[in-house]
């Protein structure tokens, strides 16, 4: 895999270095740019493409949540901030991850590692290998699942609701028409199964057998 691409967005020199020195000490990462605002920022992202973002949220004339909100972001966003209280916030504008100054390397790691598998998956082509697991967008969070865990799939209106064996994973979406729109709960709900189905088979010696009606959850079986 290559390296995930980065910049780092804040206007602290002691929080540059920390994150800095975090950077070089994961061999997935390659930092290309430092930047203490963000119009800095923004006109190296015009001209430059990125995959990771550890931006700051309270920062001079544009805060990073204002940044976020003005630009067409595609790179993943890891938050990086000393106030919790932009959590909410932060998540309703798609971040990966949300960092509360000060943190420690373990918890940055965890971070980057979440980024690098979202990565991955994303930009998975269709022929490639099977993943064990998805990414589901809940309740403003970016959740990860086991597809082994999986248990039973259910559409219902603008939700989809995934049942794993610790956990509901509940998914909505705006009222969208299905056809042509591949965001529409009946199809990820659909993608979710089909995912599942092909993961199960593969790891059992039984043809797996996946039921889905649009309203009704049933059982993932195995016959």
């Amino acid at each position: 895999m290559k390296k995930l691409s980065c910049i780092i967005i804040d206007d602290e020199p002691v929080a540059r270095k920390i994150l800095n020195e975090f950077v070089e000490n994961v061999p997935f990462m390659d930092l290309q740019g430092k930047f203490e605002n963000a119009m800095q920022a923004e006109n190296y992202l015009s001209n430059n493409v990125i995959d990771l973002i550890f931006l700051d949220i309270e920062m001079p004339k544009v805060s990073g949540l204002q940044f976020l909100q003005k630009m067409d972001i595609r790179s993943l966003v890891i938050i990086t901030t000393a106030f919790p209280k932009y959590a909410l916030e932060g998540y309703e504008l798609d971040i990966i991850d949300y960092l509360l100054k000060p943190f420690a390397f373990s918890r940055f790691l965890k971070a980057v590692q979440k980024a690098k598998d979202y990565y991955q998956l994303k930009n998975m082509p269709p022929s490639s290998f099977l993943p064990s697991y998805i990414y589901i967008k809940s309740d403003k969070r970016i959740e990860k699942i086991e597809l082994n865990d999986i248990l039973y799939v259910e559409s219902l209106g603008n939700y989809v609701s995934i049942y794993a064996e610790r956990k509901k994973i509940i998914a909505n979406q705006p009222k969208l028409p299905e056809h042509g729109n591949e965001n529409h709960p009946k199809k990820i709900a659909k993608k979710v199964i089909h995912l599942t189905a092909h993961f199960k088979k593969r790891r059992s010696d039984h043809r797996p057998s996946f039921y889905f009606l649009p309203s009704v959850t049933m059982p993932l079986a195995i016959y």
